[in-house]
């Protein structure tokens, strides 16, 4: 076993040994949670996880995203919007990165290049999703403290 590199550095580790192990955690993590939103049922959670809400009272922006994606699972979408309209892009999300490391190299090679070129895209994408997640936790606070009942609070 090799402990030094010709120059005295210790050796370096081969990026391509090291690369696919992430993208293979986020699609195998991916693909664990939808498989869990299938099998849990969809009255499950009945106290909040959020701390957030714990320490507050308050929603996060977040709030709901676990429950909107359990009842997308479940065929629940009216439900699923009113938990958090985010749970949407969320799945979306999922499925992409499930299958992201199933499908063939040839066509994940594609996927990446494309993300690649357009990265102030995807840039745009990812702060647009984050205004609309500020922006509809903004109409939540406003609308629970005015009484409506267009969202589900996470109890």
């Amino acid at each position: 076993m090799k402990t030094r590199d010709e120059d005295g550095s210790p050796p370096k580790i081969q990026a391509a040994a090291r690369e696919p192990v992430i993208p293979a955690l986020i699609s195998w993590g991916a693909l664990a949670v939808l498989l869990l939103s299938f099998l849990i049922p969809s009255g499950f959670f009945k106290h909040t996880l959020c701390t957030f809400k714990v320490l507050t009272g308050l929603p996060c922006p977040g709030c709901g995203i676990s429950r909107s994606i359990l009842q997308i699972s479940h065929g629940h979408f009216i439900k699923a919007f009113r938990f958090n309209p985010m749970g949407f892009p969320v799945y979306l999300f999922l499925i992409f990165c499930s299958f992201y490391n199933f499908i063939p190299q040839e066509i994940r090679d594609r996927v990446d290049s494309f993300l690649l070129r357009h990265k102030k895209a995807c840039a745009l994408a990812s702060a647009l999703f984050v205004a609309l997640l500020l922006a509809l936790w903004t109409i939540r606070l406003v609308m629970q403290s005015s009484g409506s009942l267009i969202f589900l609070d996470a109890i």
